[in-house]
């Protein structure tokens, strides 16, 4: 569903989404907090959410001091197929109230999106969406196919065995043709506004499966194209393709098939890293590509690569790209790169980041990681801190730093 509002043209705002989990199943927006008590002006316009169509979780969060309108029993930023189907049906709800709104009111009229913030932001209207403003002679099977894709959001609505929601355009598709099918041939075919509809539904319908086919086949021509274009840049590569090769990267992260990402972006850190060690912008580039599979099982071994193969002059800059990620792993490469960003660009943990040190000093594989946080904690200040810790003098502390590398 597109978004009405904005120069941008999104699917129910997934394109904003920094990361998707594994299964595809979902996608996470960091949407940010507004404040729901105060009127919204030119500059916060539309920052809540696509006032109207929008499912309640791709409304941004509440900040302090206000309340949120829905009723909140889901993640707020958490978008999925069922508030893609939300937004199809009310923006279908809408299209087939749109005489008596309009003329019923000039409120409506004159600005949709302020008649929506003052009127429809809670549980009781925004959901469950019926058509006891529209004429009766719409079928009863059209109204209910309405309500279930706008029902009100409970704990379990993702759920695919909660019969209460929609979960794919499949199920949808059948019971739009059902309702077509059932309903008495002299309200199908003598009144205007019913036939419309189902005309109008239909249409929506087959846009969204056409949308559906060209991305299918965008994604897989996209991706043999971007291969190709790899193949090519690292025959002959040198270090002033850099950007070209960054971008090929990415084209080809975006057009990999679900089951081909993890081997994409392995083939990717493999040329990376044939050289034996990357630079800041060769890891940026991988944590950047990482972003796209944060539900990866594999993480916690790409991020130790990553340290693995880190320059030893950007242990700082690259540790604080990886301390950046989304989500916290429990691995070595991660702990080592917390404890070189807190000891020297935060100044803190230095006890903590201690203890990471006595715990992989022997880890000769991240080597050049443990000899990094080494010297970042070989100084007088943390050395005095470190000797307080352990009950010892500074001498003995020195002494045990002066014994790894």
């Amino acid at each position: 569903m597109v978004t009405r509002y904005g120069r941008e043209l999104v699917l129910i705002d997934f394109g904003r989404s920094k990361r998707i989990t594994k299964a595809d199943r979902f996608a996470v927006s960091n949407l940010g907090v507004v404040d729901y008590e105060r009127d919204e002006t030119v500059e916060t316009m539309y920052q809540y959410g696509t006032l109207g169509y929008a499912a309640p979780e791709c409304f941004a969060a509440a900040s302090d001091g206000s309340t949120f309108p829905f009723t909140q029993c889901f993640e707020s930023g958490k978008m999925s197929i069922e508030s893609d189907i939300f937004s199809f049906g009310a923006t279908f709800w809408e299209c087939l109230n749109l005489f008596e709104l309009v003329t019923k009111s000039k409120e409506f009229s004159w600005d949709s999106h302020d008649f929506y913030r003052v009127h429809f932001l809670n549980d009781a209207v925004y959901c469950n969406r019926d058509l006891t403003l529209t004429s009766l002679h719409y079928h009863k099977k059209l109204e209910n196919i309405i309500m279930k894709c706008t029902q009100k959001r409970s704990t379990d609505y993702l759920k695919k065995d909660n019969d209460e929601y929609y979960h794919s355009y499949r199920e949808l598709r059948k019971d739009i043709e059902e309702a077509k099918n059932s309903a008495p041939t002299i309200i199908r075919a003598e009144n205007v506004k019913v036939r419309n509809a189902f005309g109008m539904f239909g249409s929506m319908l087959a846009i969204c499966v056409v949308f559906l086919s060209i991305s299918a086949i965008y994604r897989t021509v996209g991706f043999d194209i971007a291969g190709e274009k790899w193949k090519n840049i690292t025959e002959e590569y040198n270090v002033t393709k850099f950007y070209k090769l960054k971008s090929i990267a990415e084209d080809l992260m975006k057009t990999a098939p679900n089951n081909q990402v993890e081997d994409t972006y392995s083939m990717i850190a493999k040329f990376t890293y044939a050289d034996g060690n990357i630079d800041v912008q060769e890891a940026e580039m991988l944590l950047s590509l990482l972003e796209r599979m944060v539900g990866s099982e594999h993480m916690t071994e790409y991020i130790d690569e990553i340290m693995q193969y880190a320059n030893t002059k950007n242990f700082k800059e690259i540790s604080t790209g990886i301390v950046k990620l989304d989500s916290k792993y429990d691995c070595a490469g991660y702990e080592l790169a917390t404890a070189i960003y807190n000891a020297e660009v935060g100044k803190t943990e230095i006890v903590n980041a201690y203890e990471v040190l006595k715990k992989y000093m022997d880890y000769d594989r991240l080597k050049n990681a443990v000899i990094k946080l080494k010297n970042v904690l070989d100084n007088d200040e943390s050395i005095k801190m470190i000797s307080e810790y352990e009950g010892t003098v500074k001498m003995e502390i020195q002494k045990f730093l002066d014994g790894i590398g």
